[in-house]
């Protein structure tokens, strides 16, 4: 049996991620005809930097759930983007309503 170490582990987490992405990425491109290589790379550098947020800042919990509000503000606040617009955006896709 093979041993299975933390890094082996982190690289597996990293590639489902990765994966997980792509495939939102393609559906989401495909429901709103945009490109999806452009977003795909939009995607990745904001994974990336929350990534960095988190290892900085720590993860925050509420209620048993990760609280990605700070994370959020603090992503929007970095890219001189609207932090409300952001949350608004990020709520409605949750609850699997359209983005306009």
């Amino acid at each position: 049996m093979e041993r299975v170490t933390r890094r082996r582990v982190r690289r597996l987490a990293t590639a489902l991620e990765d994966w997980a992405l792509r495939q939102e990425v393609e559906r989401l491109s495909a429901e709103h005809g945009v490109n999806p290589a452009e977003v795909l790379i939009a995607a990745r550098r904001a994974m990336a930097w929350c990534r960095h947020y988190r290892l900085v800042h720590g993860v925050h919990w509420v209620d048993g759930k990760v609280d990605v509000e700070p994370e959020l503000r603090g992503y929007a606040a970095a890219q001189g983007l609207d932090a409300e617009e952001l949350l608004a955006r990020t709520e409605r896709l949750a609850k699997g309503k359209p983005v306009a």
